[in-house]
């Protein structure tokens, strides 16, 4: 019986404190703050902590909402593509974080996103040199090419 409640609780709890989210470049983070008003959490400041360090720029965040919590997020800053973590913390006007240090941790991946290919075109089999004719998508040659 116990046997069975301890591999019940890691089958509830481990994916929760182990979960991980899959990012792009263009992602954004979220969370929610509880604040006065909207006005009041859009003047905080919400500093990223980073792989375990505090960034020095704050994120440049936005917030929405009718009522507290208030909805906020923020453009992913910058990262390789590969596993991270990351908390947020709001700090008020006067630079005093609010209520405890950060949120929760936060694993990530950041996918490799390819860029578009460009210069895209077809040379002779044999060659490719800079004297052979190079045709390209969707040009027919003429003889003299």
């Amino acid at each position: 019986m116990r046997a069975t409640l301890v591999l019940s609780l890691l089958l509830f709890i481990a994916p929760a404190a182990f979960a991980q989210s899959n990012a792009a470049p263009t992602d954004k983070f979220a969370w929610n703050i509880e604040a006065a008003s909207l006005a009041v959490a859009q003047a905080y400041t919400y500093e990223l902590e980073l792989d375990g360090t505090v960034l020095a720029t704050a994120l440049v965040t936005t917030c929405s909402g009718a009522a507290s919590p208030y909805d906020c997020n923020a453009p992913i800053p910058a990262v390789t593509p590969s596993t991270h973590t990351a908390r947020v913390r709001a700090v008020d006007t006067s630079g005093t974080p609010l209520t405890g240090p950060f949120s929760d941790l936060l694993t990530f991946t950041m996918r490799a996103v390819p860029s578009k290919p460009g210069n895209f075109r077809i040379i002779p089999a044999g060659g490719g040199g800079a004297d052979d004719a190079v045709h390209e998508l969707g040009t027919v040659p003429t003889p003299e090419q």
